[in-house]
């Protein structure tokens, strides 16, 4: 297994780019979001991403305080099925801070029947479009705003109405945050519709937000009303290798691509690429993290049926360059 030099302990590990027998860290892990006094990275967006399916508000402060300790604050929590549902946290550098604090809003993901209608909704036209781009060229040939008029040409009002009021709803929710804490630095972020709902609302209000999974905005910038400039200057897209539904769409912000492979090393199936714990294993298993918290229950344990996501021997380490077996063999 990784030497304890590397990673402190069984799921604890950092890997900041500067040993040579690891693995580059993806440029987003280097990447930090918010207060300068306290500012978060990639590993705990995601966790907040996932944080969003959270059930009750008693376990979501549990595992707020298990991840972050008790300088996270539970500020907003929504009803589970509410659409959008949302969850947010202040981060601050310290307990009794006052100054400058992180606040980060997560939006749901898909996992309810009017979550499923919303997702049809906003992309099943462009999809449609993208499958007809593969047998004769279209997206490549007429501009964005003649394929962004028909595409509003072509959706039903009460599936445009529906995104409209969910984007509302969040823009209002996000201001509100705001509002209550005017000094702090408000983050966006969300897994697959929630991370487009999240992306949305960044570039609606200029805010960084950060989408997990999340399908692409750039065929839908006339339908949402938002431009190339807020999604250059405010978004981060992770994309899992093999996933389908980031290439919805078509992305113009920053996108960070990340592997998919099972603890054999392995390509996992693309529909298992899609899970935001996935998604959080490999950020965790190159780039580690720099609040050395066990990630051991999460990425290296078995969850009932499902094996572990990560193979301890191949944390921090490149699938075709490492000396461990296990993760050079299935290298292609």
């Amino acid at each position: 297994s990784t030497d304890q030099g590397a990673n402190g302990g069984r799921g604890i590990f950092y890997n900041d780019g500067s040993r040579d027998d690891m693995v580059s860290p993806y440029p987003a892990c280097t990447m930090t979001w918010g207060s300068p006094k306290a500012n978060l990275q990639i590993l705990d967006l995601a966790t907040m991403a996932g944080y969003a399916y959270v059930r009750s508000e008693l376990s979501f402060d549990r595992l707020l305080n298990e991840s972050f300790g008790s300088a996270a604050k539970n500020v907003y929590f929504s009803n589970f099925t509410h659409l959008p549902r949302v969850v947010a946290s202040r981060f601050c550098a310290s307990e009794n801070e006052t100054g400058s604090c992180t606040i980060v809003m997560a939006v749901k993901g898909t996992s309810t029947r009017l979550e499923v209608m919303a997702d049809l909704g906003i992309f099943s036209t462009v999809t449609i479009l993208q499958v007809l781009d593969k047998i004769g060229p279209l997206f490549g040939t007429l501009p964005q705003h003649v394929i962004g008029f028909f595409l509003d040409v072509f959706r039903l009002p009460f599936l445009t109405q529906t995104q409209e009021k969910i984007s509302d709803a969040l823009i209002e929710t996000a201001r509100e945050l705001q509002k209550n804490y005017s000094h702090d630095k408000l983050v966006v972020t969300g897994h697959s519709l929630g991370g487009s709902f999240a992306q949305l609302t960044g570039a609606r209000l200029r805010i960084p937000a950060v989408g997990f999974s999340a399908p692409g905005h750039y065929y839908l910038m006339r339908s949402v009303m938002i431009t190339r400039q807020s999604m250059i200057q405010n978004l981060v897209t992770i994309i899992p290798s093999l996933d389908p539904v980031p290439q919805l769409a078509a992305h113009l912000d920053m996108a960070q691509r990340i592997l998919c492979r099972g603890k054999d090393g392995k390509y996992r199936p693309p529909y298992e690429c899609h899970g935001i714990q996935q998604t959080t294993c490999e950020l965790w298993r190159v780039c580690g993290d720099a609040k050395k918290r066990n990630f051991s229950k999460t990425c290296l344990e078995p969850d009932g049926s499902q094996d572990a996501m990560v193979d301890e021997n191949c944390i921090g380490q490149s699938y075709n360059s490492s000396e461990h077996a296990q993760c050079h063999a299935y290298e292609k």
